[in-house]
């Protein structure tokens, strides 16, 4: 097919919004979507190659496949093993372990996969996996994979019949990720049949234009972009994804394709050296920055500083122009490439997967090398497995997940004379409640008490909310205490205003108030930060919490109190000083022994029972 610069300027207009959205910069809060930019360039160039290839006579699966491994293999491999060595120094036993996963799972481009299966409520975040970005390669690859054999297959009904056939494929899979965000938003993001219809977008393009005049409007390439900034500027991670709402930025992508022709505006943007020379390396570029970002946390760099990651984001590209040019460009050169049989490029291939599928096994069997670790630092890291419903008051007495209130048994509340609402803090800090207090709970996961407030891939949450209220008041309940994550939600699209309006439902109801503010904040989570800064295993050591933005929440928390005439306590207050927080305490059941303490918290906020237990001791002392 014949090259076209403006499709590598798209790449480029893909990638750095990913770069910068990752690195933290607002004004990008949908720059993710630039991964489904890159999704519609990949399905329109691969059948383009096919349908030409397919229409000579002349198609070769084997070709195609050494075509696909030597334009993504060397980077990728290379990006790999560099991590390898700082994953060992800098990352602990659990974290090397799912490292070690994520390479074994990277091997068979299924780590995609992985990443769903472990992507539920306390799942480490994407700031703490090194290779999460490669979840998308594995969607790519799968599509690879299967859809030239489809094609064949299907060849011989006939281009227009095919047509038809990968268009109401398109429609179906669209249909399934709008269905998916509602009910499984992790398989929904990461998992293939929710995506294929972006790539499949881009190989209907390849369709409408593979042996035509390439079309160039003005009016369409202009919008066309316009649709993919303005995703990038206005979609945030609040934003259903994928869904109907990627058909803004995939038919932004697809208008540019098929009407971004030579002669257009955009046509001669997207082709300026500046847009083509990044996206030149835009494969790289997506490759590198993620471990940047991942590492340099891990050397401490105070990564929510805008100089450094814009630092941090030059950095990577200029890895990438590195590897594009020492990496990339050697192995596809057309003439004298390295490994220039097709044979040695399946061989190399092959040793160096069972090379990083060693490793990965390795680690995932050794359970991330854990000798490293003395007896009481192993006890330290087994909080991190906490199992969830350690801190259940009574696993009956949860709104659970999936079936909101259908399943709870209303006992839990007959014989309390107050109630705890919330979400899975609330949970945690329901498990250290002395039964004197008589206190009931209903939360659920994920789930604020919050009335009429939406919460994207929580269906059941409404509901859940109006069952609260009808609960409380049924119950006469004396008070009613009200905690939960607020850093996740305080700043939402009308989270404050809602929040009020429950506040008022529930005077309503005759009961008193009191809210509980936030608890402290540990990045990436009290376990591994008490290991790296070796902090004293004595009770009431401390260790630097993440305090400024819980600080704001709080004070906000307590204006609100007082405008309900509602009680308030802030546990900021009560566990730390101007930087720390207490992170040992005394230990109520020796869960891990050797130690004869326990942590405060066994992830970033979520309390263990012996620090539920302290925080709930020092809370009743102040009413």
């Amino acid at each position: 097919m014949q090259y076209r610069r403006e499709i590598d300027g798209l790449r480029a207009i893909a990638v750095l919004p990913v770069i910068l959205f990752h690195a933290g910069f607002s004004v990008f809060s949908g720059g993710f979507v630039g991964v489904d930019v890159f999704f519609v360039i990949s399905g329109y160039l691969i059948t383009s190659i096919l349908i030409a290839d397919l229409e000579a006579g002349s198609f070769s699966i084997l070709r195609f496949y050494e075509r696909r491994a030597r334009r993504i293999l060397p980077a990728l491999f290379v990006m790999m093993a560099v991590c390898i060595p700082f994953a060992w120094t800098l990352m602990l036993p659990n974290r090397f372990e799912d490292f070690s996963q994520s390479l074994a799972a990277m091997v068979f481009f299924g780590s995609n996969i992985l990443f769903w299966s472990e992507s539920g409520y306390f799942a480490p975040s994407a700031n703490e996996k090194p290779l999460l970005h490669t979840w998308s390669l594995s969607v790519e690859e799968q599509y690879y994979l299967l859809f030239p054999l489809v094609l064949l297959l299907l060849w011989r009904f006939g281009r227009n019949r095919v047509f038809w056939v990968v268009t109401v494929t398109a429609a179906i899979s669209l249909l399934i990720s709008e269905w998916g965000w509602r009910y499984a938003p992790n398989a929904n993001f990461f998992l293939s049949p929710p995506r294929a219809w972006e790539l499949l977008a881009g190989s209907i393009c390849a369709f409408l234009s593979t042996g035509r005049e390439q079309r160039s409007n003005n009016i369409l390439s202009a919008l066309g972009l316009a649709l993919i900034i303005g995703s990038i500027i206005f979609f945030d991670e609040r934003t259903p994804f994928p869904s109907v709402y990627t058909l803004i930025p995939v038919g932004g992508a697809a208008l540019v394709v098929l009407f971004a022709g030579a002669g257009t505006r955009v046509a001669q943007v997207l082709s300026s050296a500046g847009f083509v020379g990044i996206g030149l390396i835009s494969y790289s570029a997506y490759l590198w920055h993620q471990p940047v970002f991942f590492f340099s946390r891990m050397l401490g760099l105070p990564t929510r500083d805008g100089l450094v990651m814009g630092g941090l984001s030059v950095a990577s590209l200029l890895l990438a122009w590195a590897t594009w040019r020492f990496v990339e460009q050697p192995f596809r050169r057309r003439h004298q490439p390295l490994l220039p049989r097709r044979a040695q490029v399946f061989g190399v291939s092959a040793g160096v997967g069972l090379f990083f599928l060693s490793i990965g096994l390795a680690g995932h069997y050794a359970d991330g090398f854990d000798y490293r670790l003395n007896p009481q630092e192993k006890a330290v890291l087994k909080y991190t497995s906490y199992p969830f419903n350690e801190f259940y008051q009574a696993e009956r007495c949860m709104l659970m997940w999936h079936q909101g209130h259908e399943d709870f048994d209303e006992s839990c509340l007959k014989s309390a004379r107050n109630i705890l609402i919330g979400d899975s803090h609330a949970a945690a800090f329901s498990a250290g409640i002395a039964p004197e207090h008589s206190i009931g709970l209903l939360a659920q996961v994920s789930c604020p008490p919050v009335l009429d407030f939406p919460v994207v891939g929580l269906p059941t949450c409404k509901a859940v909310n109006d069952f609260r209220i009808g609960a409380i008041a049924n119950s006469g309940a004396e008070r009613v205490y009200v905690h939960a994550d607020w850093f996740q939600y305080w700043y939402k699209p009308d989270f404050k205003d809602q929040f009020r309006k429950t506040l008022v439902r529930i005077s309503q109801t005759g009961s008193a108030i009191t809210i509980i503010g936030g608890v402290p904040k540990f990045y990436p989570n009290l376990p591994e930060l008490v290991l790296r800064k070796r902090v004293p295993l004595v009770a009431g050591s401390l260790v630097e919490a993440e305090l400024d933005d819980l600080r704001v929440i709080n004070e906000e928390l307590r204006l609100v109190a007082l405008e309900h005439k509602a009680d308030y306590w802030d546990p900021i207050d009560a566990l730390c000083t101007d930087n720390s927080c207490l992170a040992i305490v005394a230990s109520q059941a020796s869960d891990f022994k050797p130690l004869d303490v326990a942590l405060i918290a066994f992830d970033h906020g979520h309390l263990t029972r012996s620090g539920a237990a302290y925080v709930s001791d020092l809370f009743f002392a102040d009413q």
